[in-house]
């Protein structure tokens, strides 16, 4: 009796499974990328075939992760009544308010910090940085503020500002940068 020898399947399943173990070398290949990646090589095979050659070797593409909610301060902020926000505005400049967001851009993410006055909608300072610092949000209300300096609010009390930035522990005592624009 012959000595047992592999099927022909099995030897093509061997060769294509060293070929995607080559193209999976960083881990963030998955089935179709394989797939595609063979067929530029000229290499005539199914992408389900190469799903399951992927999990039998225990090869599993690793997926990329963009944003994971960081925990902390936010449950104690919600905790506590924002009762401005609530306040009518009855004319310019009596109530403010702010968001922060973050944006992608060409040079990465950067942050961006927006004062807008809440009875003409009008965005009146804003800030944009790399970090999510006290620095950002102060150089946003710096702005606002002195976007609003020039101008008597409409009624003879001082401006309210109803926001949800909440500056990090790091307070700064200079100017925000150039990089900031009322």
């Amino acid at each position: 009796m012959a000595p047992w020898r592999p099927s022909a399947r099995k030897r093509q399943d061997a060769t294509l499974l060293e070929q995607i173990q080559a193209i999976f070398t960083r881990g963030t290949y998955g089935s179709p990328r394989i797939h595609r990646a063979l067929a530029a090589a000229g290499v005539r095979v199914s992408r389900r075939r190469v799903g399951r050659l992927l999990r039998e070797a225990g090869l599993r593409a690793r997926a990329l992760t963009l944003y994971r909610r960081m925990p902390g301060p936010h449950g104690f902020f919600t905790s506590i009544p924002n009762r401005q926000l609530d306040r009518l505005a009855t004319g310019p400049d009596q109530v403010l308010v702010g968001d922060i967001t973050y944006l992608k851009v060409a040079a990465g993410w950067q942050y961006l910090a927006v004062v807008m006055d809440r009875y003409s909608r009008r965005i009146i300072g804003w800030s944009l940085g790399a970090a999510k610092d006290a620095r950002l949000t102060l150089a946003a209300l710096y702005h606002a503020a002195r976007a609003i300096g020039g101008r008597a609010p409409a009624s003879s009390s001082t401006a309210t500002v109803a926001s949800s930035m909440r500056p990090m522990p790091s307070a700064i005592a200079s100017p925000p940068s150039a990089s900031c624009r009322a």
